[in-house]
């Protein structure tokens, strides 16, 4: 059987994430969808998102725009007719 239940979700200057094996991640993460037994699909493990995509979030600001077109990216969805961030 093909799984067809992937989804991210990108959590930025949010509180650190706590994975299920322990680990914490940092205020900027993404949480990627990992088939577990018992899964409750609140996407329960986090990586760093400077770990993951090549994006710098520092105090000067965040760059929302650059944020959501490498997560596009990331996800492979077309960003062709991508106008802006609101």
């Amino acid at each position: 059987m093909v799984n067809s239940k992937f989804f991210d979700r990108v959590d930025i200057d949010s509180p650190p994430h706590r994975n299920p094996d322990g680990t914490m991640t940092s205020r900027n993460h993404i949480h990627i969808y990992r088939e577990t037994d018992h899964d409750t699909g609140n996407l329960p493990w986090a990586y760093d998102l400077e770990t993951i995509m090549p994006v710098k979030l520092d105090q000067g600001g965040i760059d929302f725009m650059t944020v959501f077109l490498r997560f596009c990216e990331y996800c492979n969805i077309s960003i062709d007719n991508v106008q802006g961030v609101i």
